[in-house]
């Protein structure tokens, strides 16, 4: 992985297998602070008080999860970039190919000094089905300090045991059966637990501690959906 900064937007270029491919992430800078700055990648973008992250001297980065791997229903299953380089048949789901995307960025960060970000002190957000990904890719990159899930709801920071009960309570919300339904987010076979979750041998809660020790701000508005 190699990284080119031209303006405000880094170009991220990975290599492998033979094949080549290039994505571009936009980088706000504070309006504060001394570089290198510490950042926020953004999945998708940042919903969080981004003004306030400026006045506190910390940049904003977006990684264009959409061009990674596309969530556009069912019949977007294998399309995007990650898949274009490693065939569109391959078993990882929307949000492990956004997680692959956001390790590909940091290692281009790392490797760009003349982007000014300190990648020793990044954390990563998103909201809704980004919260999901965002939560992915804290789990699976050590090197990301704080992890920000906002409204990742089930698929997220929801459990999906506690999905299924509160269902069964005539509560909505949204459950395995629903999530492998709406969109590809997890890997095909995943969906051989549509009704029997009992048998999963883990559940999110189990995805938020593999951030320890590092930092994890679960943030949730007060609605059973999520």
């Amino acid at each position: 992985t190699t990284g080119a900064r031209t303006g405000n937007t880094l170009v991220v270029t990975v290599n492998d297998n033979g094949r080549t491919l290039t994505f571009n992430a936009s980088i706000t800078y504070p309006s504060t602070g001394t570089a290198p700055y510490p950042a926020i990648i953004g999945i998708g973008a940042s919903s969080l008080n981004n003004s306030a992250l400026s006045s506190m001297g910390v940049a904003v980065i977006n990684l264009p999860d959409d061009q990674i791997a596309q969530q556009n229903g069912a019949n977007s299953r294998g399309v995007g970039k990650f898949y274009d380089m490693y065939g569109n048949g391959h078993s990882a789901g929307a949000l492990i190919a956004w997680a692959w995307g956001t390790s590909r960025l940091i290692d281009a960060l790392e490797r760009t000094p003349a982007a000014n970000i300190d990648t020793t002190r990044l954390g990563v957000t998103g909201c809704s089905r980004n919260g999901k990904g965002a939560l992915a890719a804290g789990a699976f990159d050590e090197r990301i300090k704080l992890t920000i899930p906002q409204e990742s709801g089930s698929g997220g920071a929801g459990n999906w045991r506690v999905s299924n009960w509160m269902l069964s309570q005539g509560q909505s919300t949204q459950t395995l059966s629903e999530i492998v339904g709406e969109n590809v987010w997890f890997r095909s076979n995943f969906s051989q637990f549509s009704s029997s979750v009992n048998k999963l041998p883990f559940d999110h809660h189990s995805l938020a501690g593999l951030v320890a020790p590092r930092a994890l701000l679960l943030i949730e508005n007060d609605i059973l959906w999520l």
